[in-house]
């Protein structure tokens, strides 16, 4: 989501301002929704390439999706404010190409207790032609360097954060941007697991994918079984059916046929031939 003030309507407009977060040091790669305590990642600020606008990420914080516990990660110079959790933003060129420009910075996942989101968000000041440069001082903690490309990032040493993170550095220099025209406010949440947590859930949601398939296969098989014996049954039923009525239509018929015979012979009328007498039947 990308707020801020308008330039004149005569002038050209901003650029649209987003942020993603990543897995790993490329800032080119697609967005993740997931990560694991411990990961390297990055928080990427990105726009349409242009000669004209510039930006500087200035603010930028680290929060549960409530202002309780809120950590902010640099200050308004775009500085980090412990090297523990962030290091510096980057623009590296050989990433930028003809259709965004990206400004990044890497740091090792981390989680606030009993949360399973972290948001991310950061105020970037957007500067016409280019944004006054600070140089980051690094402070009184050994660094950790990495390389990301071609260059030097300063790096967090660990994924920890407790409330001794907060108190300490806490606070935001004063010192203020020249030439910003304005400051947008972009965020992104993410969902950061404990090591295995994502692996237990796999484990779990296969078991009972697997029970679930057993179940319904065994259930069809037992609806197959029953609809066999219940077809067959029917057909018994309907052959001992047919059976039955055709042998009471053939007894009834056998039973006329019968009747009639006896019926024809002592109904026939007696006839008397000479030197023949009546018992003679």
């Amino acid at each position: 989501m990308v707020s801020g003030t308008t330039l004149d309507p005569f002038t050209m407009a901003l650029p649209n301002i987003f942020l993603k977060i990543v897995l790993g040091k490329d800032p080119r790669v697609d967005s993740t929704d997931e990560l694991v305590v411990g990961e390297l990642a990055s928080i990427v600020v990105y726009y349409e390439a242009t000669d004209v606008w510039a930006i500087m990420v200035s603010d930028c914080f680290a929060h549960s999706g409530v202002e309780v516990g809120r950590v902010q990660l640099t200050d308004s110079n775009g500085c980090p404010l412990n090297r523990k959790l962030i290091g510096e933003f980057n623009n590296n060129s050989i990433y930028n190409g003809d259709t965004f420009t990206y400004v990044y910075g890497i740091f090792k996942s981390f989680k606030f207790p009993d949360k399973d989101n972290v948001y991310f968000e950061c105020n970037v000041n957007i500067c016409k032609g280019s944004c006054a440069e600070h140089k980051c001082p690094f402070g009184k903690k050994r660094r950790k360097r990495e390389m990301a490309g071609n260059i030097t990032v300063d790096m967090p040493e660990d994924g920890a954060i407790s409330l001794e993170d907060t108190a300490e550095y806490g606070k935001s220099t004063t010192e203020n941007a020249k030439n910003v025209e304005s400051v947008a406010n972009v965020y992104r949440g993410v969902k950061i697991m404990l090591p295995g947590e994502n692996s237990a859930e796999e484990l779990i949601s296969g078991n009972f994918k697997e029970y679930h398939s057993t179940l319904y296969h065994d259930c069809m098989h037992t609806t197959i079984v029953a609809l066999s014996c219940t077809v067959m049954i029917l057909l018994l039923a309907t052959t001992f059916s047919t059976v039955a009525v055709f042998y009471k239509r053939w007894r009834q018929q056998y039973n006329q046929n019968e009747l009639h015979l006896k019926n024809e012979y002592y109904l026939k009328p007696l006839t008397f031939v000479d030197g023949t007498s009546t018992n003679a039947r």
